[in-house]
């Protein structure tokens, strides 16, 4: 009850960017922040791939501080 009022019940809901569902199933939460991770490296990577002038080391860097960060911690 929320406020006097019946929520109903159902199968998969989105809370705080993770899917959640019914029977525990994280194959849902998984694929989406696989993909937010894939479309967020995608981009990132159209910048950082063709600037020669941005080292290794800091492009490294900003793929473990945004997309590794996006795939293992959304939330």
């Amino acid at each position: 009850m929320a406020g006097g009022t019946a929520l109903p019940a159902v199968e998969k809901s989105c809370y705080l960017g993770s899917m959640l569902s019914a029977d525990a199933n994280v194959d849902d939460a998984v694929s989406s922040r696989i993909a937010k991770a894939s479309q967020s490296f995608g981009r990132l990577s159209k910048r950082l791939s063709n600037d020669h002038g941005i080292r290794l080391e800091t492009k490294v860097a900003i793929y473990k501080t945004t997309i590794l960060t996006i795939l293992l911690c959304e939330s």
